[in-house]
C-alpha cells in the first residue's frame, strides 16, 4: 500500500494531483502547504516526513518565480537546491521514493529540436541553474528517484500565461507577444492525471519528460486563446524574444520530446491546441 507525501499542495500542479488522489483509495496520502512544510526548514521536514511512514514523496514545492530569481538567487537555491537536497537525504535513509517536478528551464534552447531527458543542459538563468542543482540530488538516489521534467503550466484558478492574456483582452489592452520563443505549454489537469494515473505506481526512475505534445510559440499560443475566447481579430504585435526587456536569459527553444513517455507507459498526452480548446471550455461553463 502507497503512503504519499505531497509538498507543495497550495501550488498549481499540488492542488489538482490533490484533488486527484482522493479518487484512488488505493493511494493513503498526506497533503502538505508551505505553511504546514517548509522544505528549507530541516525541523518542518522532520516532522512532516522522517517522522512518518511514507513509501513515495511528490514534491511540487519550488521557488517558481523566473524573474525574482536573477535578483535573489539566494532564496531560489534555497528552496530549488538546498530544499531537493534535505528531501532527497531523508529518502535516501528510509528508502521513500521521490517524484520530483522539474522544468524544460534546464537547457539553452540552441539545439533546434525537442530535447530528449539525456541531452545535455545548460541552463542560462538562475532559476534553471537552480532547478538543475535540485535534480542532481533526486538523481543520486538512483532507482528511488524520478525527475518530471515539464513546461510553461496552465489551470484554472491561478495565475498563468493564459489568464495573463485573457485579462488583457476583458481590458482591452494591447498585447505584444514574443513569436520566435517556442515551448510546449501544458495543461495541468493532463499532467496531473499522467502522474496519478500512470506513473506513481510504476518502477519508473531517472528523468521524465511529461507536457502536452507538440510545440507552439508564444504568439500562436496567445493567439489560439483569443480566438477561443471569441476574439479572433484581436490586435497583437509580434516582438522577438532579444527585443523583449527582461531580467531573465529565457531560452528561444525548450520544447520537450514525449517520446520516453510513450515508451513506457499507455498514456496519450493530448496535444497542446487540443488541450487548450479544452480549458477554455472547462473555465468557460462547460462543465
Amino acid at each position: 500500500m502507497f503512503k504519499i507525501a505531497l509538498l507543495g499542495a497550495n501550488g498549481q500542479l499540488g492542488q489538482e494531483i490533490k484533488d486527484l488522489l482522493v479518487e484512488y483509495p488505493e493511494f493513503h496520502f498526506e497533503a502538505f502547504t508551505e505553511n504546514d512544510c517548509d522544505i528549507t526548514k530541516e525541523q518542518d521536514l522532520f516532522y512532516t516526513i522522517e517522522s512518518s511512514d511514507f513509501t513515495h514523496i511528490i514534491n511540487c514545492a519550488a521557488y517558481t518565480n523566473v524573474a525574482a530569481a536573477e535578483t535573489d538567487k539566494k532564496a531560489a537555491f534555497a528552496v530549488n537546491d538546498e530544499g531537493v537536497k534535505s528531501i532527497s537525504n531523508i529518502c535516501r535513509k528510509k528508502q521513500i521514493k521521490l517524484i520530483h517536478i522539474s522544468t524544460d528551464y534546464v537547457f539553452d534552447g540552441e539545439k533546434g529540436s525537442p530535447y530528449f531527458e539525456m541531452d545535455q543542459t545548460n541552463p542560462i538563468n538562475e532559476y534553471g541553474k537552480s532547478k538543475l542543482a535540485g535534480e542532481q540530488h533526486v538523481k543520486n538516489l538512483g532507482q528511488n528517484g524520478l525527475i518530471i521534467r515539464t513546461a510553461s503550466l496552465y489551470s484554472s484558478g491561478n495565475t498563468n500565461f493564459v489568464y495573463s492574456i485573457l485579462d488583457k483582452v476583458k481590458r482591452k489592452e494591447g498585447l505584444k507577444v514574443v513569436c520566435d520563443q517556442f515551448c510546449s505549454p501544458t495543461f495541468v489537469n493532463d499532467l496531473a492525471f499522467a502522474i496519478v494515473n500512470n506513473i506513481l505506481d510504476k518502477p519508473i526512475h531517472g528523468i521524465l519528460n511529461v507536457v502536452n505534445e507538440g510545440e507552439v510559440s508564444w504568439f500562436d499560443f496567445a493567439k489560439k486563446i483569443t480566438e477561443l475566447a471569441g476574439h479572433e481579430n484581436y490586435p497583437m504585435i509580434k516582438v522577438k524574444l532579444d527585443d523583449f526587456k527582461s531580467v531573465v536569459h529565457r531560452p528561444k527553444y525548450s520544447v520537450l520530446s514525449i517520446k520516453k513517455l510513450k515508451t513506457i507507459s499507455n498514456i496519450t498526452m493530448r496535444t497542446w491546441d487540443k488541450a487548450i480548446e479544452q480549458f477554455m471550455f472547462q473555465i468557460n461553463g462547460g462543465y
